[in-house]
């Protein structure tokens, strides 16, 4: 039983995205016990120049007042639920941290591998009613990261709207543009932002020079290097400004979206350990992807403070993968191949999707209108 006597870690706002369910969770004014763990290992690399510490936490319990449940939806705007919660679980922190001469915790890779089998989780069931949505069906869905702060309030404010999704209402939808006038929604834009209208096609291939994601159920972290989209100019489907929830909403499917890199460096993370890194090219391609970009503040619409998900139609989207990435005598390679091999399409689901602001904003920036964030 843990002691509740010792003075807890407080955390104001966390935020964290469960693609299985394509559910949203953040955590506001949460309080942790048992963090002070026993160190499992400690040692330096001369070889890597790394320094690797891994701490046991047996007996953590987090205090939630409250946490916000946002369940994502293709073109259309969240449902947004709010109860308190606890979760009791142990964990592994493994930290690694580079440069043995100036060793600095701001540059450390640090992964945490769940000890509890069942993680002791206890929420008001009542959080997840709902009438027009099968939460249990939600699973396609994947999300970028968002401004958290920006997002607070207007969570708070989607949370008191109740529970039958009145958000949907039909009084407070207007459509002040037809979805396939792209010049009307153009002058939208311009005349509710400071953005500057674009009328081109997206140049195809689009190029970023990196993106990094991580694998959870895999426990593996990719990096691919000079990658190239097609596909990249998408059809609108749904534009619709929400006066009641001040939102403005987007939608637009890509057709036949491809992603392509020579260069995909696998890192397999390790209790204790320094990760094994193994290289290959990946090719991923999507007979259709959905973007859903909901904006707030509809006098002063700003893309950097959007929220963005993305939603494969694909059951089985294609991916090539060299699969001798997983030649390693290492036990955690080889279940991590297992796993990889029984879920392709959780592993796109993990993976390639959470891009999500990378693809929209490239579309609506050149095709619709430039609002002039900076790519990357």
């Amino acid at each position: 039983m843990i002691q509740m006597k010792t003075k807890p870690l407080h955390r104001s706002v966390s935020t964290g995205y469960l693609p299985r369910v394509n559910l949203t969770v953040t955590l506001v004014n949460v309080d942790y016990y048992g963090l002070n763990g026993q160190i499992v290992e400690f040692y330096i690399n001369r070889k890597t120049n790394k320094l690797v510490l891994a701490v046991q936490m047996s007996n953590i319990v987090s205090f939630v007042r409250p946490a916000y449940f946002r369940f994502h939806r293709r073109a259309q705007e969240p449902i947004v639920r709010s109860t308190p919660a606890r979760v009791q679980f142990a964990i592994t922190p493994t930290i690694i941290i580079p440069n043995l001469n100036d060793l600095r915790l701001d540059r450390a890779e640090i992964f945490s591998y769940i000890e509890s089998p069942s993680p002791i989780t206890t929420v008001n069931p009542l959080a997840f009613a709902s009438t027009g949505i099968d939460i249990l069906s939600l699973y396609h869905g994947q999300r970028d990261g968002s401004n958290n702060t920006d997002l607070i309030e207007t969570i708070q404010n989607l949370a008191e709207l109740g529970n039958n999704a009145p958000q949907d209402d039909t009084d407070y939808i207007e459509r002040p543009c037809r979805i396939f006038d792209k010049n009307c929604i153009r002058r939208y834009f311009a005349a509710h932002s400071l953005c500057t209208p674009k009328y081109q096609a997206v140049p195809e291939p689009v190029y970023r020079s990196q993106s990094t994601f991580y694998l959870p159920r895999v426990n593996v972290t990719v990096t691919p290097i000079d990658i190239y989209y097609t596909g990249a100019t998408a059809r609108i489907i749904e534009f619709y400004v929400n006066k009641k929830t001040n939102r403005l909403l987007l939608a637009f499917t890509f057709t036949n979206f491809t992603t392509s890199t020579d260069n995909s460096y696998f890192r397999f993370n390790r209790r204790g350990k320094e990760p094994v890194v193994t290289r290959s090219s990946v090719d991923v391609q999507y007979i259709s992807l959905t973007a859903t970009v909901t904006i707030p503040n509809l006098s002063n619409l700003r893309l950097d403070r959007s929220e963005m998900y993305l939603y494969s139609e694909d059951i089985n989207p294609g991916l090539r993968v060299d699969l001798s990435i997983f030649e390693s005598t290492e036990l955690n390679v080889q279940r991590s191949l297992v796993e990889f091999l029984l879920r392709p399409d959780v592993n796109l689901q993990e993976a390639f999707l959470i891009d999500a602001n990378f693809y929209a904003n490239t579309y609506i920036q050149q095709s619709i209108c430039d609002f002039g964030l900076i790519l990357s």
